[in-house]
């Protein structure tokens, strides 16, 4: 494998052992919740496809880090109801992938 490579699968990894939960992020799930206000989006937040939870700030700050590394869009939320930071993003985790 080229060192390339390996720095990816090796921060992927580390992506993978930040986020508590994750889903599929879609307007047709996620509109009604969304409109009673558990999260606070634009239209432009459903061009995402996935949406990983946090427990803690700085758990949310490397995981942004490692989005910006991969350049990969990201747009960061709190769930009102879970009472945790969220990204909406566009990539898909190695959980996703399988």
């Amino acid at each position: 494998m080229s060192k390339m490579k390996n720095y990816l699968a090796e921060i992927e990894q580390d992506f993978e052992c930040l986020y508590s939960n994750s889903m599929a992020w879609d307007k047709e799930t996620w509109a009604e919740q969304a409109s009673q206000d558990r999260f606070i989006i634009t239209e432009e937040a459903w061009k995402f496809s996935y949406i990983y939870w946090f427990e803690n700030y700085p758990a949310l700050m490397a995981a942004k880090s490692i989005l910006r590394e991969m350049e990969e869009e990201y747009d960061v939320q709190w769930d009102l109801w879970a009472g945790e930071w969220v990204l909406l993003s566009t990539y898909q985790s190695n959980t996703w992938k399988r």
